[in-house]
């Protein structure tokens, strides 16, 4: 499979309203940092929780496009309907977060106490690294969460069933099935996160750093303004990135669409052909 990056990106851009829901998780979720942030702000933890949960209808709409790329449908991807989406794939993640928790707890229990590994080392990573077992079940676990919750995404958008989020069996199997162009996707996205997030920082650093220089030497009256420039941008940076991010989330799910698309299609031929060749078989012993 050849990465196609430029067509996905506009295929995305191509769908009705995507840019207002782009900004619309962009200032959500700069909104929604800044607030956690917000030390001296009542209610802070409430208004950022309440922030969270409505950044699911912008991913819920990307969900959607997911839903008509691997079904082939024009369903038209109203604000109702990513509302809607969004809110199930919430209880969803939600739910099956638990469930990981639960296991993941138990499991990191076991090896503690089979190691004897100290309570305190779970928040202390200079311990953990003196553990090499222990060390690499919890790289193992992490790494496990992130591929699960990933590719769930993509399972939940084929049908929209939360019921099918809970067989993780099926959830991963169509990828492994696709090991090559799954790692390939993953990589590839993951590198291109990085770089641009990377730049995007070192922008950021090097005008602050550069405000700070112009601060010196400016009158004390321009302080005031100075502070002001700085503020907006950070501001800006923070939605930039929130940008980068939403666009990055509905690339990977696409990608991924297409690859889960590839493997359940061919599994679908091989069962047509067998049923093609039993019935073959039944209808010579029947002449026979």
């Amino acid at each position: 499979m050849k990465l196609q990056l430029g067509q996905t990106l506009k295929d995305i851009f191509k769908q009705e309203n995507y840019c207002k829901y782009l900004v619309f998780f962009a200032l959500l979720s700069s909104f929604g940092g800044i607030v956690s942030n917000a030390n001296n702000l009542p209610f802070r933890w409430e208004i950022y929780t309440i922030a969270s949960v409505i950044l699911y209808i912008p991913l819920g709409y990307v969900i959607n496009f997911v839903h008509s790329r691997i079904n082939e449908s024009s369903e038209e991807n109203t604000f109702s309907l990513s509302a809607q989406t969004g809110m199930k794939l919430f209880i969803a993640l939600i739910t099956n977060t638990i469930i990981a928790g639960i296991i993941i707890s138990g499991v990191l229990v076991a090896v503690a106490l089979i190691t004897k590994f100290p309570v305190e080392g779970f928040n202390n990573p200079k311990i953990l690294l003196t553990n090499p077992v222990m060390f690499c079940v919890t790289a193992i676990l992490a790494l496990f969460c992130v591929l699960l919750f990933t590719f769930m995404n993509v399972k939940f958008a084929d049908k929209y069933s939360i019921k099918d989020t809970f067989n993780w069996f099926l959830i991963f199997k169509p990828f492994f099935k696709k090991f090559k162009d799954t790692a390939l996707t993953l990589i590839v996205l993951g590198l291109i996160f990085l770089v641009i997030i990377t730049v995007v920082f070192a922008i950021n650093i090097a005008l602050n750093y550069g405000a700070l220089f112009v601060a010196q030497a400016l009158p004390q009256t321009a302080i005031a303004v100075t502070g002001t420039v700085l503020i907006l941008l950070s501001v800006t940076v923070t939605v930039v990135v929130a940008c980068i991010h939403y666009i990055f989330l509905s690339m990977l799910y696409t990608l991924l669409a297409d690859i889960y698309k590839s493997a359940n299609v061919k599994e679908e031929v091989k069962a047509d052909d067998e049923l093609s060749q039993l019935q073959t078989d039944a209808t010579n012993s029947n002449q026979d």
